[in-house]
């Protein structure tokens, strides 16, 4: 969860102190319902940041099963239903090296090669949208109408990226009007 913090910042995005804390009460939460040991499940970043450290100062070397992992995850962009056009094939094969440079630049090609990932991967994306997110989020965040139109439009990616799941995309909780988290 702090890692996902850290990821955002990395590319430009700078999360609030209360966007911080919904992710990480999020994920507890998340954790929770998974029967994490409540040991495990940390209220703030940087209590998160402290576990996170400590895990990987503990972490077994990578083997088989991290290669198989690291592989299956990377593929993750290759099993959306969407369908086979060439507009889609396109789609699909961009998300999966934009993945590989994002990963690329946090890992670094020796851990890529741990992970049974190409390791010649250059960060290109991260170089390519950290610049634009370091001036576009804040200025949203700045003016109340584009911080409006900044949370509609990311409701409506999250939407379109589910639907690329298919029948699976619509089995998603749809909080109501009531609720601090629904957006038209």
């Amino acid at each position: 969860c702090a890692l996902f913090l850290m990821g955002l910042r990395g590319i430009g995005i700078f999360a609030t102190q209360a966007e911080s804390e919904a992710v990480m009460h999020f994920w507890k939460y998340l954790g929770w319902l998974m029967g994490v040991e409540e040991k495990w499940l940390v209220d703030s970043e940087s209590e998160g940041n402290v576990l996170l450290y400590e895990l990987f100062q503990t972490q077994a070397a990578p083997d088989w099963t991290t290669k198989a992992l690291g592989e299956a995850l990377s593929k993750e962009p290759f099993e959306h239903a969407n369908g086979g056009s060439r507009i889609e094939k396109w789609q699909k094969q961009f998300d999966y090296q934009k993945h590989l440079s994002i990963n690329r630049m946090f890992l670094g090609s020796k851990r890529m090669e741990q992970l049974g990932l190409p390791s010649g991967v250059l960060p290109w994306f991260p170089l390519l949208i950290t610049p634009k997110n370091l001036v576009s989020f804040r200025v949203q965040r700045a003016i109340p109408f584009l911080r409006k139109r900044q949370v509609k439009r990311g409701r409506q990616e999250q939407l379109e990226y589910l639907a690329g799941f298919g029948e699976f995309g619509h089995s998603i909780i749809q909080p109501d009007a009531s609720h601090p988290a629904y957006v038209k």
